[in-house]
């Protein structure tokens, strides 16, 4: 027999990995993502949409992955009842349901909420319906696990799946073999309330009120006039039970303290309720939460400080927050903070910007003084029924990375939880920054903002947040944030807030490509060459210019409208949050940027869902190489300029370098972004 009849025409040893439950889609011969896996998981089992299945005649479905060894839940029982309790079918999902992957698929994709302690079973969430959300509940010492494990993988499963870490605490020493929970059923209503009613209540009213409204025209499209009025008054009813039903799910679901009829009552702008004297806060009652919403904001011995003075501090590398979940003064004449209680006084200076570890930005950020302990306190001119929130609009104010990263970004972190009820009192004010970002700053916090340096009287707040907390350069730590909340709700908030029409890539004939031009340092030298050879690829050229940029409304939708952004090392960059979903961004980098341009922009990138690319020069590529020449260690040893210094380093690398691209290299990396985009073949 000849060797040729039975060799085959090759194989494959092995198998391809990428990440724990995730497929990255830069690294797949046919760009499949995790949401093309789904499908296919979908179309195997023979699952249906959720979004398909009849749902009106049940309870929104709850899956509860019970565990028979360790980390079980001890009172499955109650925490069972606490669900129904609140307007869910809870389907209990044991081990032997499991077993049958084939029946077991299809019930995982009939629910709208899987929750389970961290274990194997979470894995199933890769069955759930689109729109669904998924509650892990992390036990003592698995929290890594739990992040990297389910966590972020579920985030990236598709777009709008979510995942909440609960990072409760359980009174186990021995991790993931010896360990079960108890949940505590008091917090775990809180929370599951806060965080599903805004997905379950959106469904549950359209599903209702589109149901009804079916049936009515079905029904009543061919009866008499007479006999209509008879069924009309019937079916309205029915509308109304719905509408009905959904208020009493709201408040089923919504934690006690909080009203659903007081929370319109509030919003109707001639309700005259309350004590309205010197308040300035006219219409807003005092949330009894407000005590748990700011001791959400710490945790190990900074809260239990805070339970037990009502102030506490924390200090790390980049930023310094102080909170008093007790009534404060705020005296705007001397920028003091008054904490008052039967301690002796101490004080303490914070400047409230969340680049401490910077101190040419810091030189910029006025100290706040803050006393607390027994001392003279002024009398309030003002009272307020929602917590102060302060921090400085100086530091680098006027670079939109820096504006970002250190104020926008660390202000949703701080603030978002509190839906909107917090004061902002804003020290090293500048009206400039107030208006370009106003549209961030009212969604955030409902009343308009203090400046202390034109309103020097006294104002007397339920409680104080003194400087933004602070994760990484243009990054959410979601396990660290009260609510969970990621770089995915963050982008989402901006969509919501500057109206931006595109979620995902635009499907257009020719995809926009947004060029950041930089009139000074790392200009691009040969720009007009460069956009030549982008339109012969078959992209639309946009080029964005400093003084295009500056508004920030107009500009945020531009930047929502186009496939791909190109630009050098630089602060223009920071706007790829404002990129759909699956764009790509491509960096140029100077010569010695590079660790500045993966730490800036490479990383954050693909947390945005942006798809990263970079293009370093060559030294022939730099200015560098005619002002030094090619033997200087300017151009040979980058390292050794840093080695004297930052500054040194900044003023030759970032301010003194301009680049000349070779377009034919380049030409490859564009066409790259061509092919993430789907694109195999540039456009003729």
């Amino acid at each position: 027999m000849n060797m040729a009849d039975i060799i085959g025409p090759g194989a494959i040893v092995g198998l391809k990995y990428h990440d724990n439950l995730f497929l990255n889609s830069t690294m797949i011969p046919i760009v499949h993502s995790m949401s093309d896996f789904r499908s296919f998981l979908k179309e195997s089992y023979n699952v249906k949409a959720y979004k398909d299945v009849p749902t009106m005649a049940v309870k929104p479905r709850l899956l509860l992955i019970s565990r028979s060894g360790s980390r079980s839940i001890k009172n499955e029982l109650e925490l069972k009842k606490l669900m129904e309790e609140v307007g869910i079918q809870v389907i209990v999902a044991e081990p032997k349901t499991t077993s049958n992957l084939d029946k077991f698929a299809g019930l995982v994709n009939s629910c709208r909420v899987m929750v389970g302690v961290h274990g194997a079973g979470l894995t199933n969430q890769v069955f759930l319906p689109d729109d669904a959300i998924m509650m892990q509940l992390a036990p003592l010492g698995l929290d890594w696990a739990a992040t990297n494990c389910y966590g972020e993988p579920a985030t990236k499963m598709s777009d709008p799946i979510s995942v909440y870490l609960m990072g409760y605490t359980t009174a186990r020493a021995v991790y993931l073999d010896e360990q079960n929970v108890t949940v505590n059923l008091v917090s775990f209503d809180f929370w599951l309330g806060r965080r599903t009613i805004t997905k379950l209540q959106k469904i549950f009213i359209s599903e209702c009120y589109l149901h009804h409204l079916g049936l009515m025209f079905n029904k009543l499209q061919n009866l008499g006039k007479d006999r209509l009025k008879v069924e009309m008054g019937k079916e309205c009813k029915s509308l109304v039970f719905c509408l009905l039903t959904f208020t009493l799910l709201y408040a089923a679901f919504s934690p006690s303290y909080i009203n659903p009829f007081d929370t319109w009552k509030q919003r109707l702008s001639n309700w005259n309720g309350g004590n309205q004297n010197s308040i300035v806060d006219k219409g807003i009652e005092e949330i009894d939460g407000q005590k748990f919403l700011l001791r959400r904001l710490v945790r190990g011995e900074d809260r239990i400080r805070l339970d037990s003075t009502g102030f506490s501090c924390n200090s790390d590398f980049h930023s310094e927050v102080c909170i008093a979940d007790k009534p404060v003064i705020v005296d705007n004449n001397e920028q003091t903070i008054y904490v008052p209680s039967t301690e002796t006084q101490a004080k303490r200076m914070v400047q409230p910007y969340a680049l401490k570890d910077d101190p040419t930005a810091m030189k910029y950020v006025t100290p706040v003084k803050i006393l607390h302990g027994n001392t003279h306190l002024p009398s309030c001119d003002f009272n307020h029924n929602v917590p102060a929130v302060v921090f400085s609009s100086g530091g680098f104010t006027g670079n939109i990375f820096h504006e970002l990263n250190e104020l926008i970004i660390p202000l949703f972190i701080t603030c978002r939880h509190f839906g909107s009820n917090v004061r902002f009192v804003i020290t090293d004010f500048k009206p400039w920054w107030v208006s370009k970002y106003n549209r961030i700053l009212s969604r955030l916090s409902r009343f308009e903002v203090l400046n202390p340096a034109e309103n020097g009287t006294a104002h007397c707040f339920p409680g104080a947040i003194v400087g933004l907390k602070y994760h990484d350069n243009l990054a959410l730590n979601y396990s660290e944030i009260p609510g969970g909340y990621s770089m995915f709700d963050f982008k989402h908030f901006l969509r919501e807030t500057y109206d931006l029409k595109h979620r995902d890539v635009p499907n257009t004939e020719k995809p926009v490509l947004i060029l950041i031009s930089r009139p000074n340092s790392r200009r691009f030298l040969n720009e007009r060459e460069m956009k030549e050879m982008m339109k012969e690829l078959g992209f639309q050229i946009i080029v964005a210019t400093p003084n295009r940029m500056s508004n920030l409304d107009k500009f945020a939708s531009l930047v929502n409208s186009c496939s791909v952004m190109v630009g050098a090392h630089g602060a223009g960059l920071a706007n790829s949050v404002f990129l759909p979903s699956g764009a790509v961004m491509v960096q140029v980098v100077p010569l010695g940027l590079e660790w500045a341009s993966t730490n800036y922009f490479g990383g954050p990138a693909t947390e945005m869902e942006v798809k990263y690319l970079e293009y370093k020069i060559t030294a022939e590529e730099s200015s560098l190489s005619s002002t030094y020449g090619p033997d200087d260690p300017v151009i040979k040893d980058p390292e050794s300029i840093f080695l004297k210094g930052y500054h040194v380093a900044r003023d030759v690398y970032v301010h003194g370098q301009n680049l000349q691209i070779n377009v034919t290299r380049f030409r490859e990396t564009l066409v790259e972004a061509m092919k993430l985009l789907g694109r195999y073949e540039p456009l003729k």
